[in-house]
C-alpha cells in the first residue's frame, strides 16, 4: 500500500524514500526531470511486475541489469516468477570460499551494528556465523540448483572471487563476453585493476575457533558445490575446510 511505502521501516522501502529525498534536494543544483520521475516511480508506485520492468530503460540498444546479492537465495516461487517475466535473463553469480566470505560479512556487520568484532561477545559472533541467513547466503550449491531449475546452464555464469582478485581485467572480459557485450580494450576501464576492498578497513583476523566453526558449517556444502561444478578453487576450499 502507499501508506506502507511512505512509512514502513522495512529497509528497502526506507532506502527508496531516502533516494527520493536526495533526488529532490539535487534538483536545486541540477534540474533533471528524468531522475526525479525515476525516483518517484521507484518510491511511490505499487510494487508489481510492471513496476519492476519500468525501472529499466526501455531501449533495445541497451543491456540492462542490476546487482543484488540477496537474489542468489530467492525462493523457487520467486525464481519461477522471474523466469516468466524475463525468460532470456542471464545470471552472473559471484562465489567465494564460504569460510572467508562469511567472516568478511561478519566484520562488516559488526562494524556497523556493534563496536567491531574485536569487542564482540564470542557467543554473539557464533550465532551470527551460524544463522540461517548466513548459511543460506553462502550455500552456493543450493542456490545454484534453485536457479538451474528455471534457467539453463548457458544462462548462468559462475564467477570465482579468487579469479577476480587475481585477474580483474580478464574476469571482466569473460563477464562481458558471457553477456554478449563488447569486451574490447576501449570498454575496459583503465583502473579496473585498482583494489577496491569495500570492507578492508573493517577486516579483523579470524580466530581459529571461528575458522573451525565455519569449516564445520560449510564443509559439506562446499563438497556439494564441488560435485556440481568441479573447479580448482572449490577443490582448494574443500581441502582447507576438511583440514580444520
Amino acid at each position: 500500500s502507499l501508506t506502507e511505502r511512505l512509512f514502513s521501516r522495512r529497509y528497502h522501502l526506507q532506502a527508496a524514500r531516502r533516494h527520493l529525498r536526495q533526488t529532490l534536494v539535487a534538483q536545486w543544483r541540477c534540474w533533471s526531470p528524468d531522475d526525479l520521475r525515476w525516483a518517484a516511480r521507484h518510491c511511490l508506485s505499487p510494487r508489481d511486475d510492471a513496476w519492476y520492468r519500468s525501472l529499466f530503460p526501455d531501449d533495445d540498444g541497451l543491456t540492462t541489469g542490476e546487482i543484488c546479492p540477496g537474489y542468489a537465495r530467492l525462493s523457487l516461487d520467486r525464481i519461477a516468477r522471474l523466469a516468466r517475466l524475463v525468460p532470456d535473463l542471464r545470471v552472473v553469480y559471484l562465489v567465494r570460499d564460504p569460510v572467508e566470505v562469511a567472516w568478511s560479512s561478519a566484520c562488516a556487520r559488526f562494524a556497523k551494528k556493534h563496536e567491531g568484532l574485536a569487542n564482540a561477545v564470542p557467543e554473539t559472533v557464533e550465532r551470527y556465523l551460524c544463522s540461517e541467513e548466513t548459511i543460506q547466503r553462502y550455500d552456493y550449491a543450493r542456490n545454484l540448483l534453485n536457479w538451474r531449475t528455471f534457467f539453463s546452464d548457458e544462462q548462468i555464469f559462475l564467477v570465482y572471487y579468487d579469479d577476480m582478485a587475481a585477474g580483474p581485467r580478464d574476469t571482466l572480459v569473460r563477464i562481458l563476453d558471457f553477456l554478449g557485450l563488447d569486451s574490447g580494450d576501449r570498454r575496459i576501464p583503465a583502473d579496473v585493476a585498482v583494489p577496491r576492498g569495500a570492507h578492508a578497513a573493517r577486516r579483523v583476523a579470524m580466530a581459529d575457533r571461528y575458522r573451525r566453526l565455519l569449516a564445520r558449517v560449510f564443509v559439506d556444502r562446499i563438497g556439494v558445490l564441488h560435485h556440481l561444478r568441479p573447479h580448482p578453487h572449490t577443490e582448494r576450499w574443500l581441502a582447507n575446510a576438511r583440514s580444520l
